[in-house]
């Protein structure tokens, strides 16, 4: 993937888990500059979200892991099935689609979801993920 050295900034920023807000005044732009970046990003993998391109950025390094973050064992079989369409990036209504669950449906397990993994974000849930159980090396090459 070509991106300018600022893309690559903002990108390396996004797989971490930062803030718009919190990347531009790391790198020192503007927070409409980081948006605009981040858009071009999502254009060049074809996502629509920070979620998605975390996912993307995990799964190309074959990043594999099966028994998901510490926590997981403590969702339900609903849970769990959301949970498991979550961590590929797609959006609340691709989740719903995909188990043919509602909309709103899907919004309450992934609520339950964080509270039981003690996140904050569906950003956070997809990072943690990818990272845990993983090698150092690993995580240092994200």
């Amino acid at each position: 993937m070509n991106l300018t050295q600022r893309q690559q900034q903002v990108y390396d920023l996004m797989i971490k888990g930062f803030s718009q807000r919190t990347s531009a005044k790391i790198i020192g732009l503007s927070v409409r500059s980081v948006k605009e970046y981040s858009a071009q990003i999502y254009k060049k993998l074809e996502a629509h979200s920070a979620r998605e391109v975390v996912a993307k950025h995990y799964m190309g390094m074959g990043c594999i892991n099966e028994n998901g973050m510490p926590g997981v064992e403590l969702l339900s079989k609903a849970e769990r099935r959301v949970y498991d369409q979550l961590i590929t990036g797609i959006s609340r209504k691709q989740m719903a689609a995909n188990i043919f669950l509602s909309e709103h449906t899907v919004r309450f397990h992934l609520r339950v979801i964080s509270q039981k993994l003690g996140t904050n974000s569906m950003l956070e849930i997809v990072i943690k993920h990818y990272t845990s159980g993983h090698n150092t090396e690993m995580r240092e090459a994200a």
